[in-house]
């Protein structure tokens, strides 16, 4: 299995983005559906929100199941980025921040690279 989509980094594109992923979660187990879901939606927010990108890609392929994000934004390496401290009580807590966190225990490996002015960051599931 391999699939593309390439898409302008806006969020109009949300919707055909939320297609393109009901296509290919079909025939995974539910786990690997929520964790490539979850995965594409964190990593993609985080492209519209902050990356001041002009277009992006989404590949998923496998087996082994793999996802990769690309855009044409600024370098960002998160990969590198360290997880927030987390609160201790419901007082503590703040909304955001937690996504990369996510992507991190919903997924096996990460692997950042930049080339061609493009961002790549691949997930193994």
């Amino acid at each position: 299995m391999r699939a593309t989509l390439r898409l302008r980094a806006e969020l109009a594109a949300l919707p055909a983005l939320d297609q393109w992923v009901d296509a290919q979660v079909a025939g995974l187990d539910a786990r690997q559906a929520y964790a490539l879901r979850l995965c594409v939606e964190e990593l993609v927010g985080n492209v519209l929100l902050h990356g001041a990108a002009g277009a992006l890609q989404v590949i998923v392929d496998g087996p082994p199941l793999r996802l990769v994000v690309e855009d044409d934004g600024p370098a960002f390496d998160p990969s590198a980025v360290t997880g927030p401290s987390l609160p201790t009580s419901l007082d503590e807590a703040q909304p955001g921040g937690l996504g990369l966190l996510l992507v991190r225990r919903y997924s096996r490996g990460m692997a950042y690279a930049r080339a061609g002015g493009w961002n790549r960051l691949e997930l193994t599931f």
